[in-house]
């Protein structure tokens, strides 16, 4: 079984190889993160740095990075969260970078690097999208650790535009 779905996997990407930018993207994407579930880090890693839309690679990076750190494997999480971040940097939309740089911020924060999520947050050109971090942060928070914890967590924020915004996440 493991040989037929290591096959089938090799055969999709090859198919996905052969198509349209953004069905090619799509796919490597889904593919990526696949094997990585599997535990197949390079081949994970070799198929999205494959894939030529920043944008797109930044979210499968962050992606792996995050069912890496499910994996305990602290230090390619944070490897390869960088490299996540380096081509959300690269991305020249301003909405697509803004975007790319919330999911990046909001998910370092799950992993509670608080001090990088709030730089990479003040990063966002986008105002909205800069607000709405800081207070997906804090709803988050309030679901997975509680109010008390959370309320610790404001303490971490250094920016009062940050502090401002986590605390108005829990109100709204």
């Amino acid at each position: 079984k493991v040989e037929e779905g290591a096959s089938a996997m090799q055969a999709a990407l090859t198919c996905a190889r052969a198509s349209s930018d953004r069905a090619k993207a799509r796919a490597q994407s889904d593919i990526s993160t696949e094997l990585a579930k599997q535990g197949r880090v390079e081949e994970a890693l070799t198929c999205a740095r494959g894939i030529s839309n920043d944008d797109w690679k930044s979210k499968v990076l962050m992606d792996i990075s995050t069912e890496l750190a499910k994996q305990g494997k602290v230090e390619e999480a944070a490897s390869t969260m960088q490299e996540a971040l380096t081509c959300a940097r690269g991305i020249s939309d301003v909405s697509d970078k803004s975007s790319a740089l919330l999911d990046i911020s909001i998910e370092l924060a799950k992993q509670g690097n608080w001090v990088l999520a709030e730089n990479i947050g003040l990063e966002i050109p986008q105002m909205e999208e800069k607000h709405s971090c800081w207070k997906t942060m804090s709803k988050n928070s309030l679901h997975e650790i509680g109010g008390q914890k959370a309320l610790h967590n404001v303490l971490r924020l250094q920016s009062n535009e940050a502090r401002r915004h986590y605390i108005q996440g829990w109100l709204s």
